[in-house]
């Protein structure tokens, strides 16, 4: 028999046997916000299926139109493949909000703001408030984020990369680490350039689409480089702690 807690721990919203858990907050993520939207969806979905009852639709009824309405959202596969956000988008209509910034940019839109306006949770000058807050917030910490990567890069890797190169120097068991000492420069400058690239005349909204688009992915290609560095390193010589040593060190 299958157990009542088991569920489908790729969903945002698994059924749990008597309950729906939520799953899809980040760690320094404050609930109330999440929480805020949730309960707006289910006071209008709860006022939606009173309105069919007190209709005159049977309570059955009204369960089974609403669910056959809300069909294209329910998924139980893999939420974590490929396919599924081609399905979603292509096949059932839905939104595929992958990161933050886009998220954002719908949070906005006017169907929102009728939702919120409706229930009294949200003015829609705070809806573009709190939207203008959130984006900037998303702003700043991928700026300090890029700050600290290169400066950890800068002062700590690059150092012990010319550290370990001395060690197989004359020698020819320093295999391919030259090369790749050598691309990590080049990522890291190139981390530089985007971020000092960063535009300041526009709105909250440009600068979080630029950090989404240009500085994360820069951040994302010099954390791969550095990672292959780290595998070949002398771990003498690496200025970091490693996985394994915040993982296991300490027993």
């Amino acid at each position: 028999a299958t157990c009542s807690e088991d569920r489908n721990r790729t969903a945002p919203f698994p059924h749990c046997g008597n309950r729906f858990e939520f799953r899809a907050v980040g760690g320094p993520q404050n609930m109330s916000h999440p929480n805020t939207l949730i309960n707006t969806v289910l006071a209008d979905s709860f006022a939606a299926w009173s309105d069919l009852v007190e209709g005159g639709m049977s309570v059955r009824d009204a369960t089974a139109a609403m669910l056959k309405e809300g069909m294209s959202a329910i998924f139980t596969g893999n939420g974590y493949g490929k396919d599924w956000p081609k399905v979603a988008v292509e096949e059932r209509g839905l939104l595929n909000l992958y990161n933050t910034v886009t998220a954002l940019d719908e949070f906005t839109a006017d169907k929102n703001k009728a939702l919120f306006s409706k229930h009294g949770v949200y003015l829609p000058e705070e809806v573009d408030a709190r939207a203008a807050v959130m984006f900037e917030k998303y702003a700043v910490t991928i700026k300090m984020e890029a700050s600290a990567m290169i400066e950890m890069v800068k002062t700590g890797l690059v150092p012990a990369c010319a550290r370990d190169l001395k060690t197989y120097e004359g020698t020819d068991l320093g295999g391919d680490r030259a090369e790749l000492y050598k691309k990590l420069t080049v990522v890291l400058a190139d981390l530089e350039s985007v971020a000092a690239a960063m535009p300041h005349d526009g709105d909250e909204a440009t600068e979080a689409h630029y950090c989404s688009e240009k500085i994360v992915p820069a951040m994302a290609a010099c954390r791969k480089v550095a990672d292959a560095v780290e595998g070949v390193m002398e771990k003498a010589l690496y200025p970091f702690p490693t996985y394994s040593e915040m993982f296991y060190g300490h027993h």
